[in-house]
């Protein structure tokens, strides 16, 4: 597996690449915005994007524990020469942090284009939104308890935190939930768009959940990857 040897010797090019794919929604609803092409309901485009782009972005950073982990026990079934040990697979967890910071710019980026062009700035309407519309309320309840994540993202704040970081990045299970619940709320009746990305996100929540239990893909006494 030597294209996996790469990436690990070449993170700082993948890391770019990264970026650029991170920031491309964004700059490309700045193009169309500039350009007044972003159709007949701009504001439909505006919001659609920014909440997509962070809902993908949030399921790929909690995706790369649970990947990192089955990709190890696929090559120790398979028998492959690298890639059997998890520290094989660490340039997918040194990508997580970006994607996680991406995910709450975009996250941000979603409100503050609903609160500006639909509401004005006025603090008395949305709280008359959210009344009306309680998935209003969810996803902004994610939106905060994304923030102390965003501020916490700094090898700093590791260190200042020591094992406080981890049990503070626990958020991410609320967070996940929230997110579900802000997608199927949204969701019109009889249309089912948002079940997928719903049960992809509980699915990654459970397979982590477990993992951490220590009922899947624990280590077995000659260190390789073992069902128990």
């Amino acid at each position: 597996m030597n294209w996996l040897k790469l990436l690990n010797k070449n993170l700082a090019t993948l890391k770019i690449i990264v970026f650029a794919a991170c920031s491309f929604p964004a700059l490309r609803l700045y193009y169309l915005y500039r350009g007044d092409l972003l159709g007949i309901n701009g504001l439909e485009t505006l919001l659609h994007t920014s909440g997509f782009t962070a809902l993908m972005l949030y399921m790929l950073t909690l995706a790369i524990t649970p990947l990192r982990r089955v990709l190890s026990y696929a090559m120790i079934l398979l028998r492959g020469g690298y890639g059997k040990r998890l520290g094989d697979w660490n340039w997918m967890v040194r990508l997580r942090r970006m994607l996680g910071v991406f995910c709450f710019m975009y996250a941000l980026l979603h409100f503050l284009i609903y609160f500006y062009f639909e509401l004005d700035l006025e603090f008395g309407e949305l709280w008359l939104e959210i009344r009306e519309r309680p998935f209003i309320l969810a996803g902004m309840f994610a939106l905060l308890l994304l923030l102390p994540l965003f501020l916490t993202s700094t090898d700093a704040a590791m260190r200042r935190l020591r094992k406080n970081w981890r049990r503070l990045h626990r958020l991410m299970y609320p967070i996940g939930v929230l997110i579900a619940v802000h997608y199927l709320w949204l969701s019109k009746p009889g249309v089912f768009d948002a079940y997928p990305y719903a049960l992809i996100i509980l699915l990654l929540l459970l397979f982590r959940l477990l993992a951490h239990m220590k009922l899947i893909f624990v280590r077995d006494d000659d260190g390789m990857l073992a069902k128990r």
